[in-house]
């Protein structure tokens, strides 16, 4: 990948979107002192970031401890493909070849096709339905996982690929593989806002696709009260009872005042619980969130 581009790192002011945050309704203290309540429900640590739009901390637990990222890296991945675009590196609309009865679990899209698609749709059904296999077709069309990370590293993004769908998601004790922070989850949407590696359209096309998305409704998204609007994308490790298990939501939410935006990154470290009640207690703080965020 040509070293050329301008770096993600390099954007790092204000969010247009945000003029600063409101009052909040709950002091952020009253969550954090509940939070080990949080982690004995899930039966495992809890990291979870909360800031505005100039990056400062609303709320943060385990903010800088790496944590398998599960899916919840494709938005990084889009960002890539869509700068290499850019140069003219990939193509968005190139026809891309794929084997139907070699795809790895979870990808619904591809599994309806016929063996041939583009990037640009690839693109979209990693963001929309979190596709594995179109994942896969990104990362090979960038020349594999240690090019993809040569660029994270490059872009300070804090999080590194290693492998492709789905062995990323192997999340062993005390392999840094594939992982990342809440806090450089969360930055990477914020920083995105004013990414010179994209285009105007770009951006809002990733935020768009993030809010179409339908894997995160049951997650902070469900605990957003009305009004409240977010995007997100979601990660998810392993099947019920796994003990490497990890379930994660990272996004962005939208204050109903339509000005201010701010950025968050839920990830639930090998919770004993059923994967269903992980989501319901990540929902519960979605509803944390909006009221430390306030009115």
């Amino acid at each position: 990948m040509k070293a050329a581009f301008l770096a993600l790192g390099l954007a790092t002011c204000a969010s247009a979107a945000s003029d600063g945050p409101t009052a909040p309704a709950e002091e952020p203290s009253a969550f954090i002192d509940a939070i080990p309540a949080f982690e004995e429900r899930l039966g495992g640590p809890l990291g979870l970031v909360l800031m505005d739009g100039s990056g400062r901390l609303l709320l943060g637990h385990r903010a800088e401890e790496r944590m398998a990222f599960c899916s919840s890296f494709k938005p990084m991945l889009a960002a890539v493909v869509m700068a290499e675009s850019n140069a003219g590196a990939v193509h968005l609309d190139q026809p891309v070849r794929y084997d139907p009865g070699a795809l790895p679990g979870h990808s619904p899209v591809l599994a309806r096709g016929r063996g041939t698609t583009s990037l640009g749709a690839a693109l979209d059904a990693a963001m929309l339905a979190s596709d594995n296999g179109a994942t896969n077709l990104m990362i090979d069309a960038l020349g594999g996982p240690a090019a993809v990370n040569k660029t994270f590293e490059r872009w300070q993004l804090g999080a590194r690929l290693d492998r492709r769908e789905t062995a990323l998601n192997e999340n062993a004790q005390g392999d840094l593989r594939d992982t990342s922070t809440p806090k450089a989850m969360a930055d990477f949407w914020r920083r995105l806002e004013t990414s010179r590696a994209l285009t105007d359209d770009q951006r809002d096309r990733l935020f768009d696709l993030a809010k179409r998305s339908t894997t995160g409704l049951d997650r902070v998204r469900a605990g957003l009260p009305d009004g409240w609007s977010a995007g997100d994308k979601t990660g998810t490790c392993h099947p019920d009872g796994h003990p490497d298990q990890q379930v994660n939501d990272v996004g962005f939410i939208d204050h109903p005042n339509g000005r201010d935006r701010y950025y968050f990154a839920v990830m639930a470290q090998r919770p004993s619980v059923p994967v269903r009640e992980a989501k319901a207690i990540i929902a519960e703080i979605g509803a944390h969130f909006a009221a430390t965020i306030g009115d």
